[in-house]
């Protein structure tokens, strides 16, 4: 059986600080519309896997989607870092309006769901972390990006807005896009993921099916709990 095409090649990517290496030598294909986990521990090489991806670090390597290179700002992209400050006295709508521009006012490819973001009058400085959250969580995934970039974009949400958030990047998925989440403890991503991607040491140590992966974390803990 032919193998479908793959969208998103990445070949050979690297970034280095000097003598620390934070990503080593990555190559990744996805194929068609794809959601995928990337898990691994603090320091892994998660957040540089995204950043890069993103382009917003200097690395080493290509990455192209659909034979294109990626290229920063060109609307296709989306990403949400793990560590987004927004601006206190700015109003949950002008930070929206933000991201909507940023994403070419295209319209929306997957509605968000009625009040997963408070009202559009209050003030960031005014809200909760899992407030604040739900609100640039909801920004990222404006318009209708075709690589959706999210670092630990479930920190600080509650367990209903967790769900609400996993079935949106299931449904960003099904819309087309290649969705890849970077989660420390990603249990309810991979739940809803096609695919893992484990990070260890800067490296990629194993690549294939989520609910195998979820399986073999499961066993696990069943195991450290027998011990």
């Amino acid at each position: 059986m032919n193998q479908p095409a793959a969208r998103l090649v990445v070949r050979g990517l690297g970034k280095r600080y000097g003598d620390p290496v934070a990503l080593e030598d990555l190559d990744l294909d996805l194929p068609g519309s794809t959601l995928l986990a990337v898990v691994g521990s603090n320091g892994a090489g998660k957040s540089t896997l995204l950043g890069s991806l993103a382009g917003v670090l200097r690395h080493e390597g290509t990455a192209s989607l659909d034979s294109r290179p990626l290229r920063p700002g060109d609307g296709r992209t989306t990403y949400l870092p793990q560590r987004l400050r927004l601006p206190a006295a700015a109003t949950v709508a002008d930070v929206l309006g933000l991201f909507r521009a940023l994403a070419g006012g295209m319209p929306d490819r997957v509605p968000l769901p009625e009040d997963f973001v408070p009202e559009g009058s209050r003030r960031i400085g005014e809200l909760s972390g899992g407030q604040a959250q739900r609100v640039a969580l909801a920004g990222a995934l404006l318009g209708a990006p075709d690589l959706v970039l999210l670092d630990e974009p479930l920190a600080n949400l509650d367990d209903e807005a967790r769900a609400i958030a996993t079935g949106l990047f299931r449904a960003h998925r099904e819309a087309g896009a290649i969705v890849l989440v970077a989660s420390p403890a990603a249990h309810d991503v991979l739940a809803a993921a096609d695919l893992a991607a484990r990070i260890d040491n800067s490296r990629l140590a194993t690549l294939g099916p989520a609910p195998a992966f979820l399986a073999s974390l499961g066993h696990t803990i069943r195991s450290e709990g027998a011990a």
